[in-house]
């Protein structure tokens, strides 16, 4: 072979050897629809939380996605707030789940004015909320009278209210202990709960923690009954 041809050969092989990495490396324009795509798919703090991008979100803020708890009875909440708002909720809930004594909801009663009943002896449903701040747990038991004294305590509940703002709510998780007892003075009514705090997102719920909570509530006779005959 001629020196001219083997020339012609390796120019030919050098010129096709740089042409590849061209077409290797060449970047195709995104069209608009694929940028939209992606712009939608990605997640910022300004990102509203949705049911359908509620998981990604999860993703976004480092929650395990075991921890979201599907609940339908929330609802769709979507675009209720954005995605800087939700971690936001988080750390005011972490805030508020703190260990709260039972003396601090011990005795936080209220009642009304002395019951002048309908009949000597009867039955009257009692009621006494518990502020615990971010939520208020609501005492309630059905007590028999006879004139202006107990005899009987029975039906005894506690239920709560959740005192926060949107996007935290509360709930009543377990019930250890919800007794009474009565004296011819005083019915009383000891519990014994835990309340989980929760973060609502759409369709269900972000635990953030717990509260024991117990005390014993009393409602003396002399606050709400008056007697019909003097004994």
């Amino acid at each position: 072979m001629s020196k001219k041809i083997k020339y012609l050969l390796m120019g030919c092989c050098i010129m096709g050897a740089s042409v590849v990495p061209l077409y290797a490396n060449q970047v195709y324009p995104v069209t608009e629809i694929e940028y939209e795509n992606i712009q939608e798919n990605t997640i910022t703090e300004d990102t509203s939380v949705t049911k359908d991008n509620v998981l990604e979100v999860l993703d976004y803020l480092g929650i395990d996605r075991s921890d979201y708890v599907q609940d339908n009875s929330v609802g769709d909440n979507s675009g209720e707030y954005t995605v800087g708002e939700l971690r936001n909720l988080l750390k005011i809930a972490t805030q508020e789940v703190t260990k709260i004594n039972g003396s601090k909801l011990n005795n936080k009663t209220y009642t009304e004015n002395i019951i002048t009943p309908y009949a000597l002896t009867g039955s009257m449903l009692l009621s006494s909320s518990s502020d615990a701040g971010t939520f208020t747990l609501v005492t309630s038991v059905n007590g028999k009278y006879y004139n202006d004294y107990w005899t009987g305590a029975s039906g005894e509940n506690v239920t709560l209210v959740s005192n926060t703002n949107v996007g935290i709510t509360h709930a009543i998780t377990e019930k250890r202990v919800v007794t009474s007892s009565y004296t011819a003075s005083t019915i009383s009514v000891r519990y014994d709960v835990t309340v989980e705090t929760r973060i609502t997102i759409p369709f269900g719920y972000i635990p953030s923690g717990s509260n024991d909570c117990s005390g014993t509530i009393g409602f003396p006779a002399s606050k709400y009954l008056k007697p019909l005959i003097e004994v």
